[in-house]
């Protein structure tokens, strides 16, 4: 039986926005640094089990929020770049489709952009048709 080189195509691209999906929404239970909620509880715990002075503390928290910023920032712009990868690849693959699969692809993407706006609510607004 010959699978046809378009059917893998669109296979793998599913898998790859499944995957690209559930990695962002699990990071920040494997990334606690990425997650923003993260900032005061780290803080706290240093000044814990580190017996900070308040001044230690201050100078400390600073250094947390400085940083902070700049991993929101490298965030963005990976968040941006990741975007431009997935489109390129959609639109590389249409590309190759035929009229009637262009249609059931863009038919699938949707559904799938409303699955995961529904149970994920994560999906960039700009759309990838």
């Amino acid at each position: 039986m010959k699978i046809h080189w378009r059917y893998s195509a669109v296979a793998l691209l599913i898998g790859f926005f499944l995957g690209a999906g559930s990695g962002l929404l699990m990071k920040p239970f494997y990334h606690p640094i990425m997650h923003k909620g993260d900032f005061q509880h780290k803080l706290e715990r240093f000044s814990t089990k580190l017996s900070l002075t308040s001044e230690q503390k201050d100078h400390v928290g600073m250094i947390l929020k400085t940083n902070r910023e700049k991993l929101d920032q490298i965030k963005a712009e990976m968040e941006s770049q990741m975007q431009d990868v997935r489109k390129t690849t959609h639109d590389q693959i249409r590309a190759v489709l035929t009229p009637e699969q262009q249609f059931k692809f863009d038919a699938l993407h949707t559904k799938m952009e409303a699955h995961f706006k529904r149970h994920f609510f994560f999906i960039p607004d700009n759309k990838q048709n």
